[in-house]
């Protein structure tokens, strides 16, 4: 009964671990790299119709704008810089932008569908980025002291001088 294609071959495990964890690591780099288009493009738009807005005469307007575009910056800098995986740095300016938008809308100026639509993916992303980190950050650990006990059986084994 001791078959040998019943027990679990080692490379094939270590093979299946190592695809497991590239998997991983590309849908997280792939939602970085979502994350970081959207808020690329939010923090050109705000920068550049502030602008706009200062040279028509609407300063206040301009004012948030710049501001709103600031914040998309600043996202900007700490995700693609610092690696920065804190919910907050996406949710801040995605968040006041949501606000934003609906505050025009029930102010009768109307809907903007697109930033809206923007806005919310991000705010989505935020726990898809997230889950997948904390799975990838699981994986890793596992690994790390799958490693330490294989390096502890090893010690073990060893013949004693």
């Amino acid at each position: 009964m001791n078959d040998p294609y019943d027990l679990p071959s080692r490379p094939r495990t270590d093979f299946a671990l190592r695809e497991r964890r590239r998997a991983l690591e590309s849908r997280e780099y792939t939602l970085m790299i979502a994350t970081l288009g959207m808020v690329a493009y939010s923090a050109f738009g705000n920068l550049m119709g502030g602008a706009g807005l200062f040279f028509d005469g609407a300063y206040v307007d301009g004012v948030f704008s710049v501001v709103l575009g600031g914040l998309y910056v600043f996202a900007l800098y700490r995700l693609w810089f610092k690696n920065d995986r804190r919910w907050w740095v996406v949710a801040l300016p995605a968040g006041v932008s949501v606000l934003l938008l609906a505050a025009c809308w029930i102010a009768g100026l109307g809907i903007a569908v697109v930033p809206l639509s923007l806005n919310l993916a991000l705010l989505a992303l935020i726990p898809l980025r997230a889950r997948i980190h904390s799975q990838l950050q699981e994986f890793r650990r596992a690994a790390r002291e799958e490693v330490a006990d294989v390096g502890a059986a090893a010690d073990d084994a060893a013949p004693a001088p």
